[in-house]
């Protein structure tokens, strides 16, 4: 149901109490009337004149050229990080080329290529091939060139007070 205001006859004398109805006042409800597209071209909507318009648009293409300078920026900062990021792992596999070429002419050495072939007992027959024992037990605290003792140093006993102290305070000087 649409109500529209309907422009009024002029007012007639013999209407009931002797008064029209104002045109402003006066509402025709239409239920059999199709709607109709209200004509706005000389009303400006809400504020929206041609030039305002213009420069929305103007503003909008502006906007979009600045996001797209943007992320070309970052799209080439990426490159660049990325090309930064590939010269460093050049820089490292020359590095580790130079280090290859270095072990590669330690192992065609024939000192090295003789010791090695020690380990296969490929030496001369007058060696006598030893292994050292796996796991080896941990050497006592008193044998002779451990590290908590030097060689040729004196030995200094602590008392048990002297140990709490220096546990606790730091050695003594």
């Amino acid at each position: 149901m649409v109500r529209r205001p309907e422009h009024a006859p002029p007012p007639d004398p013999t209407a009931a109490g002797g008064r029209a109805a104002s045109a402003a006042t006066r509402e025709v409800v239409l239920d059999d009337e199709p709607a109709r597209a209200a004509d706005l071209a000389g009303l400006p909507v809400a504020g929206l004149t041609r030039r305002r318009m213009l420069v929305a648009a103007i503003l909008l293409a502006v906007a979009w050229l600045s996001f797209a300078f943007i992320r070309q920026v970052g799209d080439v900062t990426a490159a660049s990080a990325r090309a930064d990021a590939l010269e460093a792992a050049n820089r490292q596999l020359v590095t580790d080329i130079a280090a290859l070429d270095g072990e590669l002419r330690l192992i065609q050495r024939q000192d090295y290529i003789v010791q090695q072939a020690r380990a296969y007992r490929l030496g001369s027959a007058r060696e006598v091939p030893f292994t050292i024992q796996q796991p080896l037990p941990s050497l006592p605290p008193d044998a002779p060139g451990a590290a908590t003792t030097r060689v040729g140093a004196a030995e200094t006993r602590r008392t048990p007070l002297e140990a709490w102290l220096s546990l606790l305070f730091g050695p003594a000087p």
